[in-house]
């Protein structure tokens, strides 16, 4: 399996976690952080493969931060999966450009077959 990076956005330390140890029995690169100040600075030489975006980060909002990607020349193409445990938030999953969505609490399995999927396009 080719080596893919992808990068995990949650202000939540335990499902950062959880995520990290779970990519990276699967064979992915991962990097995580509790906030998006990193985004600002991608370049083309350091962009992951797909990213994994909270919708409610503290001082932040994944569906603006995921539209503000997508409008990016240089990550308008990197599959993004958008997270939350606000039920509310899928109904405005379409103004994001968000790859897919999946609320918490989510299946592991499901998340994986996702990311799978993602990287096949």
């Amino acid at each position: 399996m080719a080596k893919y990076k992808i990068l995990v956005i949650d202000d939540d330390q335990d499902i950062l976690d959880a995520i990290r140890f779970t990519l990276e029995d699967e064979g992915y690169l991962v990097e995580t952080s509790k906030n998006a100040g990193m985004i600002d600075d991608m370049s083309e030489n350091n962009i992951p493969s797909l990213i994994i975006l909270d919708v409610l980060l503290e001082g932040d909002d994944g569906r603006q931060i995921s539209r503000k990607l997508k409008g990016n020349p240089v990550t308008k193409n990197i599959p993004v999966i958008l997270v939350s445990a606000d039920t509310a938030a899928k109904k405005y999953f379409s103004y994001s450009k968000a790859s897919d969505f999946l609320s918490k609490p989510f299946d592991i399995d499901e998340l994986l077959s996702k990311i799978k999927n993602l990287l096949k396009k």
